[in-house]
């Protein structure tokens, strides 16, 4: 019977933290080291019944789920991969754990991540030496008894923010009419009926309209509210300027210039057909005069004597140029007189087209007046 009081007593605490723990996902353990696959599913089950002490630890089933939500596989402890589990299963705290053997040498490592600070906030590492597989189970529950205390944090509760300070006095202005400008020290705060704030102090207060009278006074603001109506009078001066119409000046615009008709070929200026033809008759006299001196030159070098000894005799060979001679010296005066009659042509064209004869009569007090003019 003791025996059972005693058990019930043990469970006692167990049970509370249960009831009213902390929400916890407990990550599934990753292994190092040669431990089988059924060896660390049984330091699983104890990571889990031994921080159901602490808390409300996720089932299985959700655990996964959460997980696969927030897409963080059981490799990942960082801060990040924290956040993105306890989103996804609306809990506080999630636990990271690791379980490596190397040497006969276990080492237990926790981490845990509390989303109220947004950040990982403990770290347990326990090592068990030349311990058997089975006797890491109880250094699992020591690492998760370290835990506790920081479990047991109460979540931090976020501060309202603190309200924001007044910023100043309010001031509204009506007037009569309505949607007159009001400018406070030479500042605009927009039409009538406004409402703004200033600091205490005295202000310049100008409100306007287009038709009426400017009305300007000082405004004196205290730690209360102001409340003004300002009454504007019309201006005559801008009731005779609004009754005269405004005279637009007529704008004349010049008729439209007649577009050239490009179907009709445009004529040459006179002197341009002249002048084209003048560098080619300069050319062709040129041509004939070397032409016709080249057969001159070819005739009086007909009958000579080839031979340098000058005699007959020995050297029978004379030349022979005088048909050459000919036939290059008329071509040559060819081309000069041809050059000649184009430069004569053009010159007596040009004189026909410059001259111009007018006659005019008119008659006077003793007859009539007879003129008769031109240009040559």
């Amino acid at each position: 019977m003791r025996f059972l009081v005693c058990l019930c007593l043990l469970m006692l605490p167990g049970v509370s933290f249960s009831a009213g723990g902390p929400d916890v996902v407990v990550i599934p353990i990753v292994t190092g080291g040669a431990i089988a696959p059924t060896i660390a599913k049984g330091y699983d089950s104890s990571l889990r019944k031994a921080m159901a002490r602490n808390g409300k630890v996720s089932p299985i089933a959700a655990t996964s789920k959460a997980m696969n939500t927030a897409g963080v596989h059981r490799e990942c402890s960082t801060d990040d991969c924290g956040a993105k589990v306890a989103k996804a299963a609306s809990a506080r705290f999630v636990v990271f754990s690791k379980v490596s053997a190397a040497d006969e040498i276990y080492t237990v490592t926790l981490l845990l991540y509390d989303d109220g600070l947004g950040s990982r906030v403990k770290k347990v590492v326990k090592e068990c030496e030349l311990c058997a597989a089975k006797e890491v189970n109880g250094t699992l529950g020591e690492a998760v008894a370290a835990l506790k205390k920081t479990m047991l944090t109460p979540a931090p509760v976020a501060k309202k923010p603190a309200p924001e300070p007044m910023s100043g006095v309010k001031v509204t202005i009506r007037s009569t009419p309505p949607g007159a400008t009001v400018s406070i020290g030479g500042v605009q705060k927009g039409k009538t009926p406004v409402t703004f704030s200033v600091k205490p102090g005295s202000y310049d207060l100008t409100v306007k309209k287009e038709g009426y009278k400017s009305a300007s006074r000082k405004l004196p603001v205290l730690d209360r509210p102001v409340k003004l109506r300002m009454t504007l009078k019309p201006d005559p001066k801008a009731a005779v300027a609004k009754a005269i119409p405004k005279i637009t000046p007529a704008v004349v615009v010049p008729p439209p210039k007649a577009a050239p008709d490009l179907a009709k070929p445009t004529p040459l200026p006179p002197e341009s057909v002249g002048t084209a033809y003048n560098g080619a008759a300069l050319g062709m006299i040129v041509g004939g005069l070397a032409l016709s001196g080249l057969g001159t030159y070819l005739v009086v070098l007909d009958g000579e004597i080839t031979c340098p000894d000058g005699t007959r005799r020995d050297c029978p060979t004379v030349y022979n140029t005088k048909g050459f001679g000919l036939t290059s010296f008329g071509a040559g005066a060819a081309l000069v007189g041809a050059g000649a009659a184009l430069i004569i042509e053009d010159a007596v064209r040009m004189s026909r087209e410059k001259a111009k004869l007018s006659v005019g009569a008119s008659p006077t007090s003793g007859g009539a007046f007879f003129s008769v003019s031109g240009g040559f």
